[in-house]
């Protein structure tokens, strides 16, 4: 058994976000490749068997695709056994409760020796010194299980299903919303103020940018793209705001974020009525905090309310 937090991997990068943040979509890709037979359900019994079909399909260097979708799933197993969350280390790793003191393993690494081995047993040797190590510190500690933080993974659940593409995306942008939500409120809880302020007010938002100024100064943040974890949770408080006082819901394109179009690849708010405007609140956080404007957020959040 492992016990399952919220919260967010402290130090993640912005690569290793956008990681996390497609592993819904990556895992039901990953199902829709697979024959017909072949249960995921995230126990190692699943990896285990997955081991021969990887080294067949990717003994010829190809089917990146599969390749993602194998790391991924091979790190969601690695973190039921050990607890951890998932880190980025120039590639995707998995960092292991801190009490069983084991090293960072990549997933990608053992994709990558199950192929050359082509013995079918890697996967299931790196299980089994994990859950070792596990049962050697549940000997010492009654009581004691691995702790992991949830991941995308949680929200698609054990179901052996790939689902359509809208539900993929669903299960992405659900993820990136309650991230953010965890994300900001450990965040504020460090600023003292109590709950009261941060109540999605028009006057809040007025005090969200006063605070990203004073904490975040000119050269903090570099692009609307880098990852900072505050650009992204305060974009979620002012994508709520927007929502509250508004109207409109959270929307996301999926593809890779570019300068020229501002939606594609980043979370969005469109408005409930045809003919207006979206708002992309993690731009506008990270314009405000590049531009170092005071004044800027709150017209952006105003322009948006008077459309």
């Amino acid at each position: 058994m492992v016990r399952i937090e919220q919260g967010v991997p402290a130090g993640l990068s912005g690569e290793g976000r956008r990681w996390l943040d497609g592993q819904a979509r990556r895992l039901a890709a990953l199902r829709a490749a697979l024959p017909a037979g072949l249960s995921l359900d995230l126990t190692p019994e699943s990896l285990v068997l997955l081991e021969p079909l990887v080294v067949r399909k990717l003994g010829g260097g190809r089917e990146r695709e599969f390749r993602d979708g194998v790391i991924g799933y091979a790190g969601e197993v690695l973190l039921r056994v050990g607890g951890g969350w998932w880190g980025y280390d120039m590639r995707p790793v998995v960092e292991f409760d801190p009490a069983l003191r084991l090293d960072p393993v990549a997933p990608g690494d053992l994709v990558e020796l199950a192929v050359r081995r082509r013995d079918g047993a890697v996967f299931e040797e790196t299980i089994s010194e994990i859950a070792a190590v596990v049962e050697r510190l549940r000997a010492f500690n009654r009581g004691w299980e691995p702790t992991r933080l949830a991941t995308p993974a949680d929200e698609i659940g054990a179901a052996d299903a790939a689902g359509d593409l809208a539900e993929d995306i669903a299960d992405d942008l659900a993820w990136w919303l309650r991230r953010q939500e965890v994300a900001f409120q450990e965040w504020v809880a460090g600023l003292g103020g109590g709950a009261r302020v941060w109540d999605r007010s028009p006057r809040s938002v007025e005090t969200l940018e006063r605070i990203l100024l004073g904490q975040l100064p000119a050269g903090s943040v570099r692009a609307a793209d880098d990852g900072n974890p505050v650009v992204q949770a305060a974009a979620w408080y002012v994508g709520e705001a927007m929502i509250r006082n508004g109207g409109g819901r959270w929307a996301f394109t999926p593809g890779v974020p570019r300068a020229d179009d501002l939606v594609t690849g980043r979370p969005y708010v469109a408005p409930a009525a045809a003919g207006k405007s979206v708002a992309v609140p993690g731009v506008i956080v990270a314009n405000l905090l590049i531009r170092q404007e005071a004044g800027y957020l709150v017209a952006r959040f105003r322009r948006y309310l008077d459309q």
